[in-house]
């Protein structure tokens, strides 16, 4: 049971936006609000960061819903919402969204198809372009993920490196994978069975590569593991924030954490927390 945690983690560290819904609940957007959803016997509850129930467990909200605007949708009820308070009301205003300027992106071409729905695609040809669609560069990359601090992690016959906002190679293509700067730094492997390690803007090793699992660096921790410690969380000089381990875990999201915890003989049991940046539970809670 254990080792089918660790498995459908890392499903989830790899590819963040497409987490199986039987694993724990973190909100995704970045706009949601500061409210964190438990279950129990089949019904769903929020707490706020304090660890205060805010919405007792009640049956009718949408399964995995993140509160936004101070609202989250109610199960078969278009356009029903559920407040902070817990009233039923109409759906509320769209958020305005203010103008951007053209952002430098990457175009695809060739015989593109996304595999599954964890935004992988095989088949493409990444160019370089800017919000116009002018090329900036006449490389061509066979997997490329967006801009984040500046680069972006590319992919061409099977290696891996970042690139500029000008197409510049900032860190060469050597590695068997890679993933997004987080935090000032970026997940990579040197090789394709190999442990996860993180590199600077520069390319330079920052935390030696020793983790099964690895993900990014949010709110200053990254969450880490491996089949045989289970799930914990790092600094970006590679120290542990705190020694807790856990079965299952997110990363943080506005201060807190949802983790699956291990009774006191290590085992597995039915007992979740949301935890702070310190390791401290603030709520903690059984789905049965």
């Amino acid at each position: 049971m254990r080792l089918l945690a660790l498995w459908l983690l890392s499903w989830v560290v790899l590819w963040g936006e497409c987490a199986p819904a039987s694993l724990l609940w973190i909100p995704r957007d970045p706009a949601a609000d500061a409210l964190y959803r438990f279950e129990q016997n089949g019904k769903a509850g929020y707490i706020d960061q304090s660890g205060k129930v805010v919405i007792p467990p009640r049956s009718d909200l949408a399964p995995g819903a993140e509160f936004r605007q101070g609202v989250a949708p109610l199960k078969g009820q278009a356009g029903r919402f559920l407040d902070r308070k817990g009233n039923v009301v109409a759906m509320p205003p769209p958020i305005q969204s203010s103008d951007s300027k053209p952002q430098v992106r990457f175009n695809e071409q060739g015989a593109c198809r996304q595999v599954g729905e964890c935004g992988l695609k095989l088949g493409c040809d990444f160019t370089l372009v800017n919000g116009d669609g002018r090329k900036l560069s006449n490389e061509v990359y066979q997997n490329a993920l967006p801009f984040h601090e500046g680069l972006a992690a590319v992919e061409k016959r099977g290696q891996w490196g970042f690139i500029d906002e000008t197409g510049k190679v900032v860190v060469p293509l050597h590695f068997a994978d890679a993933r997004s700067f987080s935090g000032r730094l970026a997940r990579v492997r040197l090789t394709d069975e190999g442990s996860w390690a993180y590199i600077d803007h520069s390319g330079k090793m920052a935390i030696a590569p020793w983790f099964e699992f690895a993900d990014d660096f949010v709110e200053g921790l990254a969450l880490v593991g491996n089949s045989d410690d289970g799930f914990w969380y790092i600094r970006p000089d590679g120290s542990e924030a705190f020694p807790n381990r856990f079965i299952l875990a997110t990363r943080f999201f506005k201060g807190l954490a949802h983790v699956q915890l291990l009774d006191s003989d290590g085992d597995e049991e039915d007992l979740f927390a949301y935890i702070d940046k310190a390791g401290h539970s603030v709520f903690s809670y059984r789905m049965r």
